[in-house]
């Protein structure tokens, strides 16, 4: 994903965990979107999501959810999450960061990818 992203000409973050993730947003990071990975180790896309929603500058990141696992779309969902099942549409992933993208115009033109 990351490699699509930049093959695209976005700069892209990557996290190896929900963990990584907020410690680069709390570090400063502010992408116009994270593609947030639901299944990951230490902390976990939806562990990731609850402590996202705590902190005001970081619950206004946009941020969609991915999993193979299609039980994770309600729980993802309760949680404000936009769900999209794996195998990814690539051409609809590209899409929602061009749209997020243009609505935001931000100085880091990137989705922060978690993933394991």
């Amino acid at each position: 994903m990351a490699r699509l992203l930049e093959a695209k000409g976005y700069a892209v973050a990557v996290a190896v965990d929900g963990e990584d993730a907020l410690e680069q947003l709390r570090s400063g990071l502010r992408p116009c979107l994270i593609l947030l990975d639901l299944v990951m180790p230490r902390k976990d896309g939806l562990q990731f999501r609850i402590e996202q929603m705590k902190d005001s500058c970081l619950a206004a990141i946009p941020t969609v959810a991915c999993s193979a696992d299609g039980r994770l779309r309600e729980k993802a969902e309760s949680l404000g999450l936009t769900f999209y099942q794996k195998p990814l549409d690539l051409g609809r992933v590209l899409e929602v960061v061009a749209r997020h993208f243009a609505r935001a115009r931000c100085a880091m033109p990137a989705a922060t990818v978690a993933r394991r």
